[in-house]
This record gives structure tokens, sequence and C-alpha cells, in this order.
């Protein structure tokens, strides 16, 4: 019996017999109760062609010890079966599948008898991420050079502790994304691994779904995950050659820290306006951070309410020059809305002006920037603002204000807000507004908490005029007090 190709495959019969190489293989387990659902994996033919193999359970026994991940195999007597379409996680984009039966013969092949490539994955563009965002049907594969890795942290999910790491790369259109890597294979890199070896350091991820935080696209591992470092395809000598200098790879900081009471961080280094208005600089090692309880009397329109930062660097765009970044000195293909609200506040001992930058202001809206732009995108953004905003006019909160340069050597009277708590004491119920202030926990089976929100699945321009400052690009503000 000739061999078939994988485009030649129907499912119309089982009559099938192929030669190919299985270039992945992992187990696919039910995170709720821990138990196999079924072997998988992705077999490469001799014309470079791919597709998803799967064994369920009841035949896994059967056939788990004839297989090795970079053999060669003629496979026959399966069965091939077409995706349906709410079918989910899908490893590459092929719409049909292999199906072993129990009458599946498995015979292991030597390397002289066909040329089939070790590996083959689908690598996407950052578009084609920012499409995928929350859509789990077809799972992604990235390749991208490593700029930083956090520490292994153990993370309590449903009952259990799972592992988990935080890597950040930078892809081949040099935008910086998070890929966080859950389970055993967290365990791919070491956490010191980037100190004991020359770089530059390649990455390569496979089968990874997309979510958004705070505006964010990050990649969360599934367990068809496989990871790759320096592999050596193409793909990878393309970017090491575009990278021949050792760049230095940041430490990411731990995701999940140790809590800290919200009770003991609502009142430490508590100041009333004025004692913050009236501090004076004395040297660079002088405490910075304070914490205050203050109402909110009036929220400034004529700066407007948002900016249109950088998708690398979060920094200021200009619009009127194809978003321009001059921090990056190139164009940002994907800016992205980001909050800056100005809040005019009091405490009965004076008046201030605080300013919520965007992942505070997310905290306290439940929405993100581009959600409340696209949703009053026909409103002027430097003259009125949305109801959402308009809500926290007269509201207490205690903030947390972390004084720069410019409150402590030019004297001006505008401080940045670093955390929002509620005014209550009950720590369970201040929890409600600072319960995460990281990435949400993501795997397989892990949804995220009612107050993390996502984007949606396009990314559009924004016609409204967003402020014309951001964080570290303030406007300047009063020197001196002024009423409102």
């Amino acid at each position: 019996m000739s061999y078939n190709l994988i485009k030649q495959l129907l499912d119309k019969n089982e009559n099938w017999k192929v030669r190919v190489r299985l270039s992945r293989m992992w187990e696919a387990v039910n995170r709720k109760n821990l138990e196999l659902i079924s072997l998988d994996m992705v077999l490469i033919d001799e014309q470079d062609d791919t597709i998803h193999a799967t064994i369920q359970k009841n035949n896994v026994k059967k056939f788990q010890a004839q297989l090795r991940e970079g053999q060669l195999y003629s496979l026959s007597n399966f069965r091939v079966d077409t995706y349906k379409e709410k079918d989910s996680y899908r490893p590459i984009s092929k719409d049909k599948k292999i199906n072993f039966l129990c009458t599946t013969v498995i015979e292991e092949l030597k390397e002289a008898e066909v040329t089939i490539s070790q590996h083959k994955f689908e690598f996407v563009d950052y578009r084609t991420i920012v499409d995928r965002v929350d859509n789990n049907k077809q799972l992604t594969d990235i390749i991208g050079k490593i700029v930083g890795v956090g520490a292994q942290e153990n993370v309590h999910v449903q009952g259990s502790t799972v592992p988990m790491r935080n890597i950040d790369i930078m892809n081949p259109e040099d935008i910086k994304i998070r890929i966080t890597l859950w389970g055993p294979t967290s365990n791919e890199i070491e956490d010191n691994f980037y100190t004991n070896n020359p770089g530059p350091f390649v990455i390569i991820v496979t089968s990874t779904i997309v979510k958004t935080f705070r505006g964010e696209h990050y990649l969360s591992s599934t367990s068809a995950t496989k990871v790759y470092i320096n592999l050596e395809i193409p793909e990878t000598a393309t970017l090491i050659d575009r990278n021949v200098e050792k760049t230095e790879i940041e430490g990411i900081p731990l995701q999940f820290k140790q809590e800290i009471s919200i009770a003991k961080r609502i009142t430490q280094n508590r100041r009333t306006i004025k004692q913050i208005t009236s501090l004076e600089w004395t040297s660079d090692d002088q405490e910075n951070v304070f914490t205050c309880l203050a109402k909110i009397e009036n929220i400034e329109k004529n700066f407007g309410w948002y900016y249109i930062g950088c998708a690398k660097c979060n920094k200021k765009v200009k619009s009127e020059n194809d978003f321009w970044c001059s921090h990056c000195k190139s164009n940002s293909n994907f800016p992205i809305p980001r909050y800056r609200i100005q809040l005019n506040v009091d405490d009965g001992t004076e008046h201030a002006v605080f300013i919520l930058f965007d992942k505070e202001a997310e905290k306290l809206l439940h929405t993100t920037a581009r959600e409340l732009s696209n949703k009053y995108a026909t409103m002027n953004a430097n003259s009125t603002l949305p109801n959402e905003i308009e809500k926290l006019i007269g509201k207490t909160f205690v903030f947390q204000l972390k004084l720069n340069d410019y409150n402590w050597k030019e004297g001006w009277e505008l401080y940045t807000i670093e955390k929002v708590f509620d005014n209550i004491s009950n720590d369970e119920t201040a929890m409600k507004l600072d319960h995460i202030t990281t990435e949400p926990l993501q795997n397989d089976e892990i949804k995220e908490t009612p107050d993390q929100t996502s984007d949606k699945n396009t990314f559009e321009v924004f016609d409204t005029k967003p402020s014309t400052s951001a964080k570290n690009d303030p406007v300047e503000p009063p020197k001196k007090k002024t009423k409102w």
C-alpha cells in the first residue's frame, strides 16, 4: 500500500496510511479534576504539511509507549475528522485531524527512509494576536527575543498550587509581549539561565491563548504549549542576526507579592494635604510615598481624561504625526488609549490636584480607556466627561501618592496617584477595590475575576482628542493655589 499525503486525507474512510514525524506531543488534562482527556500530537509529512492527531484516553495506554517526539512513523487504519465549528484549542490552523482507533497500526521508520522536517510552527504577527484576544478557537505560536524573565512563583488556584513564570519577549515587529508560563512549562526556563550563558536568546512558545489585562495583550500557556530556546530554524537565525550583541535581560518583579493588610497600607505615612504641600526637599533618600484621605470635589475637563500611549513604553504619542513616540524614536503601530484624569480634591485642610493614571483608573471605573473612548466616540474629550468618570465626584478615597522631582524641587502642586483605597477599615471590603494589581491568573480552565477587564477583539484609531500629557510628560500645573 502506497503512502498518502496529509493534504489528501478526507473524512470518508479509515483506509489511510501516512509517513510522518511526531513533532510535538502532550497530554490534554481537565484542569478541574486533573483527569486525562487525550494524548495529542502535531504530525509533519514529507511535504511539510501538518495535522493534529488525537488518542482518546481509553486508547492512550495501548499507544503511548510506542510514541516519542521527533521520531518518524508509518501510521495506518485511523479515522480523519473535520473540526466542528465549536471546537476550541486547535494547535494548528488545518480543519481536519487524525483520530487513533484501537485498530490503528504504528510502525517506526528509520531516518534514511524519508526526509521530514523536525519542526513546523505557525508564527503570527501582532495584528493576528490582537484579533485572537479571548478567542480560544485557534492556539497561537510566537517567536521573539527574550528581554525579561521573572522568577518562578507558586500560585494557589482552585484549591491547588500551580507554578508559573512570566517572561517578556520582543517579537519580530519589535513589539514587547508578555507570556505567562504555567505548570511544568514554567520549568523550561531557569531563574538565572541568561546570566550563565551568552545571548541573545530567541524563544519559541507554541499553543498559547491570547488574553488582555488592563489594556495589554499577553499570551498564556496551555497544556499543549512547548518551549524552545535558540532552536536551529531559519526564523531563529534571522532574529539572532538582528541581535548579534547581547542585550540586557531585565528581571520581572514578582506578580504575587506577600500581602500587606489593607488596614496597614491605607494608614502608612498618612499626611493631610496641607502637610504634603508643605513638605520640602532635603535629600534624594527621603520618604516620597504618602497616603491621604480626601474627597473628589471636581474633575478637570480642560486636559482631557485619556491620552494615546505607545504600545511599547506607554509614553504619549503624537497623533498628528503618525503616532510618533519620541521616547522610542519610532511610529507606534498599535497605540493604546490610557487614562489620565485630573482630580481636584480636598481634605478639609487644603485642596490639591491629584492625577489618576491608567491602572488605578481602571480599578475605579471597571472599564478600560479604550472601551470608554469607543463608547463615547463622538464626545469631545477636552470639554466633556463620560458619566462613569463624573460619578467619581463627591466620593472619598484614601490616595497613595508618590512625590517626584517636580513636586520636591520645582514646587509643582500636582501629585501622582500610585494606589486608591476605599475609605473603610474592614479589610475584606477594602479588598474589593484593591483586589488584584497584577496580571490575572490564566490557564486552560482558570477564569478571570469579575473586576478584570479585557479589550475588544478589534483595534481602532480614535478621533476624539486625548489629553496632551502622560505620566512622564506632565503639563505644567499651577505653582500657586487656585480656587475652583
